[in-house]
């Protein structure tokens, strides 16, 4: 089951590791609820949804999620999703979706790729000084 699967170090790390080289995630989450009879997924990404959902059927993002929407209502079985086209992923995805009443982050400026880039320099600068000072 996903919720086993997800709790492993190692599947987080791969999944970390794909939502980064999809280079426009903040975050991500999947919550089941009401007693495991409901499914969230919840993301924060920059730019047009389009080019995002299209990002994650460019990685395994869209391929891991089927592994659990394959529970939902309206979704295929898995042996049905294979066949399913971007769009139709698409089409289902937007049937469910549902616009947050409020959404703020603390630096809604700043881009997922600018962040990422920022750590990398951060990262330089502070090797630079420990050796500066060795």
């Amino acid at each position: 089951m996903f919720t086993r699967r997800a709790a492993t170090s190692d599947w987080h790390v791969q999944a970390t590791r794909v939502l980064v080289s999809v280079g426009t995630v903040h975050e991500a989450r999947q919550v089941l609820f009401d007693n495991d009879t409901r499914l969230l997924i919840a993301t924060s990404f920059d730019g047009d949804w389009d080019v995002y959902i299209e990002d994650f059927a460019r990685t395994r993002v869209l391929q891991d999620w089927a592994e659990f929407l394959v529970h939902c209502e309206g979704y295929p079985d898995a042996a049905g999703v294979a066949s399913l086209s971007l769009d139709e992923q698409k089409e289902f995805l937007t049937a469910h979706q549902v616009t947050a009443a409020l959404y703020d982050r603390s630096y809604p400026d700043v881009t997922a790729k600018e962040i990422l880039k920022a750590l990398r320099v951060q990262t330089v600068f502070q090797q630079l000084l420990d050796e500066a000072s060795s």
